[in-house]
């Protein structure tokens, strides 16, 4: 009876074996970690869907954490595999022998190729026991054609010294199948084959060559780990930074150190595989000098390729970023924004634990006294100017004007209560400095809240002026609630029909505005 037909009940009650089970173990928790991550993962995208600030980003950003914290599990899989090798190579031959006993009777008991690879091996540990006749039985099972060329090499090899150890003579036609295969650079040439099977050579220096014949030094994973760690780290940052709302942001800390770990860890990372790429066309002896050059340029020119565009996104998730300028004891951080052509501006954010921050609500701005009058001291004050303005001839302020010609637009269209009139419109600035004109407000289960036009930018074609509609209630997020463009020429007001970002705009809107 065959030891290695996986018919026959075989669990050795060895330590060898015991460890072989765990690796099996590792990949079915590795299976399902990777089913919770895509459980959790699901469950973000169906709450991201929900929230009123959705955008396309966030669907980016769900896919790429899932694939960051996939890619970690499986290299630390790989990682933790390898150093199971690295310590096997210090355990007796027994041990490792059943080691890969365990997994060739679990782990690969449905993949041909790893099966065969595995029975060579564990015939090659029987010979070290010097047990010849296990180690054919080993050999016996192997499907040769999964195997590649060197593998088939090393397996005629074993096949000729197990039957030449037990006496067989079959060993020199076993023999000679191993000389018509082409050597590798590591393995014995024929002369020094042939030196091992002469009658007068010591059984002991063949069981040495068996051993010696493939043996590779074996390092720990670092590199393996390393590249884990970095990937999951980049994965997390990215992707917390797209889910999180336009109000938060990171502090000014993390977004340096995760400069440093990124841009150096991924330039370290990507010049050591190209080192290695490098070794593995250099042992590549079968290619010409000029296809090895080659290959080599490609890959040169890949790596600047992905250190600077790792450089460009670094270096512009810096400059984009603006600046703390001071954190005060009650958590309000000045901010200093600043850019290559116009003055630095500052405004304030609140600081939320130790990696965010956040803008200030309306609320907090006034009880922090950062805004130094009120929201009615504005208002008046504007409408003073108005008035003032209008009694004189000039111009009113042409944003304040657009936000009364939205407000009326919107009057007409039912989407402001009748009660209301265009002269209760107030307008300020938000601690950043950007108008906005408030069109209702009121008080609800003890929360207060308002209804504003808050001023964006001018169109893409430099036609109209861009307003946002939202909804900006205490102890709550702000809500979108229309998009709207105003030509600065003639004053017409064009709804986009759209209440999110990512929402495309209605045709009118978009042929107004050149987006």
């Amino acid at each position: 009876m065959n030891y290695y037909d996986l018919s026959t009940p075989s669990t050795p009650p060895t330590r060898g074996y015991r460890l072989g089970l765990w690796r099996l173990r590792r990949q079915r928790i590795y299976r399902i970690l990777i089913a919770l991550a895509a459980i959790l993962t699901y469950i973000l995208l169906y709450l991201t869907l929900k929230r009123d600030d959705y955008t396309n980003d966030m669907l980016k950003a769900i896919v790429l954490l899932f694939c960051s914290v996939a890619v970690f599990l499986a290299l630390l899989l790989v990682a933790r595999n390898r150093i199971d090798v690295v310590r096997m190579r210090k355990r007796e031959v027994q041990e490792r022998h059943d080691y890969n006993y365990a997994m060739y009777r679990t782990l690969y008991k449905k993949n041909e190729k790893l099966r065969s690879i595995t029975l060579i091996q564990m015939a090659r540990q029987q010979i070290e026991l010097h047990r010849p006749q296990m180690a054919l039985q080993a050999l016996e099972l192997v499907k040769r054609e999964k195997l590649n060329v060197a593998q088939l090499r090393s397996f005629y090899f074993y096949q000729a010294a197990a039957a030449y150890l037990d006496a067989q003579e079959s060993w020199k036609e076993a023999l000679s199948s191993c000389y018509a295969i082409p050597q590798k650079p590591q393995q014995l040439s024929q002369e020094e084959i042939e030196s091992l099977f002469l009658p007068e050579s010591n059984p002991d220096k063949l069981v040495l060559a068996v051993s010696e014949w493939e043996e590779q030094k074996a390092s720990l994973p670092v590199v393996t780990t390393l590249a884990a760690i970095l990937i999951l780290y980049t994965g997390v940052y990215y992707s917390v930074n797209g889910l999180l709302s336009w109000r938060y942001h990171y502090r000014d800390w993390v977004v340096y150190v995760s400069f440093f770990v990124l841009f150096f860890g991924w330039t370290v990372l990507t010049l050591y595989w190209l080192v290695k790429l490098f070794r593995l066309i250099g042992k590549q002896t079968e290619k010409g000098k000029g296809a090895k050059t080659v290959q080599k340029i490609l890959l040169v020119i890949l790596w600047i390729c992905l250190f600077l565009g790792n450089s460009l996104m670094q270096v512009a998730q810096i400059f984009g970023s603006d600046a703390e300028v001071e954190v005060q004891p009650n958590g309000v951080i000045e901010i200093k924004h600043e850019n290559w052509l116009d003055p630095p501006e500052y405004y304030y954010n609140k600081a939320t634990g130790l990696f965010f921050r956040r803008t200030l609500t309306l609320d907090e701005i006034i009880e922090y006294g950062i805004s130094e009058e009120t929201l009615e001291d504005d208002s008046t004050a504007h409408a003073s100017d108005g008035e003032t303005q209008n009694d004189s001839g000039t111009e009113e302020d042409p944003l304040m004007s657009q936000a009364r010609a939205v407000y009326t637009y919107m009057k007409e269209h039912g989407e402001i209560a009748d009660d209301g009139d265009v002269s209760q419109v107030t307008a300020s600035c938000n601690a950043k400095g950007n108008f906005y004109a408030i069109f209702e407000s009121g008080e609800e289960n003890g929360n207060s809240w308002d209804n504003r036009l808050v001023y964006d930018r001018t169109s893409k074609n430099g036609e109209c002026e861009l307003f946002v509609y939202e909804r900006v209630e205490t102890g709550k997020d702000t809500q979108l609630l229309g998009f709207y463009a105003v030509n600065k020429t003639t004053g017409e007001v064009i709804s986009g029909e759209k209440t999110s970002w990512s929402e495309v705009g209605s045709e009118a809107y978009r042929e107004a505005t050149g987006e």
